[in-house]
């Protein structure tokens, strides 16, 4: 009988043990699958909302600088410049004026517009800065689709709606974009399903609807939101793509163990539990884009940038560092730069001791000396110089200025240079100049972009090249793409630009041989053609204190 009992209960052990495993590892694999497929269904969602709000920003940037011209409204010198302002921002198909009656009066394609030849009736929206928007069904002006109208102060510019959901995806994925405050549909592409996607955004949800799933996002800037979907026979596939691998892991590790990877899924399937564990692989990668001397071309130094690229796709460095600053892994991200940096150039720049690499820094990077005590660690034993290692930071990482200003002195006291990145698009540049003991700032890539075009910030590039020479401090240019804005900050004074006209952002392998090729020639000393002059080609490189301009 004992003996029987004990058959039974092994058999019954063995079926638990069997069973068991197989059993959650099935039930892993279906709550796995959908929390994958949300997880980049969400993701796609977001890229979806950033195409939203990035043509937004174009609109309303346009009929800013609308507003601030000076000539008589419709006169040729006007409707000249209301076409500048309508080239220069690519998602805005036109732009002019009408009266309070809504009659357009000119506009950038037709010129002068014939009285009451179009008429605009109640707007569909109005804001409460006084912006409206209207949906012109019509062809107007030999327009293709209905036009997305948005006026303010008598000004409007036109839009095609369409261009708010051309989000690139090569699978089947619907997305809609509607008002928050009509609930009305303002855009949606041709895998959207008008009808329903107006039901999910009403209800919120989507539990009645069985063939495709939904995300919804709001935007915080604009009265918009989006809805995406997918099929939902996806997840059957990605069920089916996964479930071998679940139940195997789940008869090997056992029934106690299973518990733990329901627990521990949830937050490696969210984007943040994927970055933590990238950093923890050390699967952040570093490129490295050239700085050059605008008079000779010759390379001086590179800028290092983190890669991410999630699942065989490069994931935007505005996402991933934005979330790693938000959940506490940037100072991770930091370290990791480093560290590759001193392992990929580290023989490198010991061989070229005029050659250096900048780091950006976090926030909280400049609150205390964690960085700097890491940096002369790493540093100690390589054979490079603390010159070659040098240091940006952006404006907003002064929220703390005295702190910060502490920690500058003691990075530049150690021998690093500091560089203000993107300077200028912060709200406090010039009091912060005052305090802040700083070698060289860096023009943002914005203001690079206006050069040569009639805009309200195209003098904004000379005017902190002016501010640079009055404090001593050397100046590079962000995103130079094209010879004319080297030459124009050349003249200017600018010593030191980057961008892709001389290189996109390179492998260590490919900076160095970049570096060895050595320069083109002085092609901007060349094309300038006014005889006026830019620095003189014996100052020293950037960073590197000399009596007039050490400010420590």
């Amino acid at each position: 009988m004992k003996r029987r009992l004990l058959i039974v209960l092994a058999v019954l052990l063995v079926l638990a043990v069997t069973l068991v495993p197989a059993a959650l590892g099935f039930y892993l694999t279906l709550r796995t699958s959908a929390a994958r497929e949300h997880a980049r269904l969400g993701v796609y969602a977001d890229a979806a909302m950033l195409r939203v709000e990035l043509v937004s920003g174009q609109f309303s940037h346009a009929l800013l600088d609308m507003q601030q011209l000076t000539t008589p409204p419709c006169s040729p010198e006007h409707i000249a410049s209301v076409r500048a302002i309508a080239f220069r921002n690519r998602y805005v198909q036109d732009a002019g004026v009408y009266d309070k009656a809504g009659n357009w009066l000119c506009s950038s394609l037709a010129g002068v517009v014939p009285p009451g030849a179009v008429h605009m009736a109640e707007p569909e929206w109005t804001g409460l800065d006084g912006m409206r928007a209207w949906l012109l069904t019509p062809r107007l002006l030999g327009a293709v689709r209905p036009m997305l109208v948005i006026g303010q102060a008598g000004n409007y510019v036109a839009i095609d709606p369409l261009s708010l959901v051309d989000v690139i995806d090569a699978r089947d994925d619907g997305i809609a974009v509607f008002n928050t405050d009509t609930g009305r549909l303002v855009a949606a592409n041709s895998v959207a399903d008008p009808r329903l996607m107006m039901r999910v955004y009403q209800q919120g949800r989507a539990e009645l609807e069985m063939k495709r799933i939904y995300a919804i996002r709001r935007s915080q800037v604009w009265p918009l939101a989006v809805v995406v979907s997918e099929p939902r026979q996806r997840l059957a596939e990605v069920w089916r793509n996964s479930i071998w691998g679940w139940l195997g892991a789940g008869l090997l590790i056992g029934g106690c163990f299973a518990f733990l990877v329901i627990r521990s899924a949830r937050y490696r399937l969210s984007i943040e539990g994927e970055l933590e564990a990238a950093i923890r692989r050390r699967e952040i990668a570093v490129q490295y884009q050239p700085i050059v001397e605008l008079a000779t071309r010759r390379c001086v130094g590179a800028e290092a940038l983190a890669r991410w690229h999630h699942r065989g796709t490069a994931i935007s460095p505005d996402i991933f560092i934005e979330l790693a600053e938000r959940h506490g892994l940037i100072q991770s991200i930091t370290d990791l730069v480093l560290d590759r940096v001193i392992a990929e150039l580290g023989g490198f720049l010991r061989s070229h001791p005029d050659c250096y690499v900048s780091i950006n820094v976090s926030a909280v990077d400049l609150t205390s000396r964690r960085f700097l005590d890491y940096l002369g660690q790493r540093l100690n034993g390589t054979g490079i110089e603390p010159a070659q290692i040098r240091i940006e930071a952006t404006e907003r990482g002064f929220v703390d200025a005295q702190a910060a200003v502490q920690v500058i002195q003691a990075f530049r006291e150690a021998g690093h240079p500091v560089y203000i990145d993107d300077f200028g698009t912060g709200y406090s540049s010039l009091s912060y100049l005052q305090t802040l003991p700083v070698d060289a700032l860096k023009i943002d890539k914005s203001f690079v972009d206006t050069i040569g075009y009639e805009a309200a910030s195209s003098s904004v590039a000379p005017h902190i090249i002016g501010l640079a020479q009055t404090l001593g401090l050397d100046v590079v240019a962000e995103g130079v793409e094209h010879e004319e804005q080297a030459a124009y900050l050349y003249e200017s004074g600018a010593r030191f630009a980057q961008g892709w006209l001389f290189s996109p952002a390179l492998s260590a392998e490919a900076f160095m041989r970049f570096v060895e090729a050595g320069p083109p020639g002085s092609v901007t000393a060349r094309s300038t053609g006014t005889g006026k002059p830019g620095r003189g080609q014996d100052e020293p490189p950037p960073g590197v204190p000399s009596s007039a301009r050490s400010r420590a």
